[in-house]
């Protein structure tokens, strides 16, 4: 889950920072539908637009995105704060408690009844 949420985060970032490339990418991929449908010089042959001005829209919209994004990023102020800890020490007994050993209380027979090696 973890790294399918890094790769759509990673995804995410790498289209925002190729924004131009993938404007260039659809202009060049789809120049006839652009020069046909959405030029707004289209009923101008005489300009030779030929969907330059659709293209000129798109990267001026992709700019301001960038210098409004820029500008919201500028407003954000870091604030560090010190924080300090007092160290506290505690005082262990000295005496030690002595505990019998775990093995004193197995019996042997019944854990040979129960762990036996497999039959042959």
């Amino acid at each position: 889950m973890k790294q399918l949420f890094s790769y759509i985060l990673l995804t995410a970032i790498m289209l925002q920072t190729c924004s131009k490339g993938l404007i260039v990418l659809e202009f060049v991929v789809n120049k006839n539908y652009i020069e046909n449908v959405l030029c707004v010089n289209r009923a101008k042959p005489q300009l030779a637009c030929h969907g330059k001005c659709h293209f000129m829209k798109q990267m001026a919209k992709d700019t301001q995105q960038e210098k409004n994004g820029n500008s919201a990023k500028d407003k954000y102020e870091v604030v560090l704060q010190a924080v300090t800890y007092e160290e506290h020490t505690t005082n262990l007994p000295s005496t030690i408690i002595p505990y019998p050993a775990y093995s004193e209380h197995l019996v042997p027979a019944h854990v040979g009844a129960i762990f036996r090696p497999p039959c042959a």
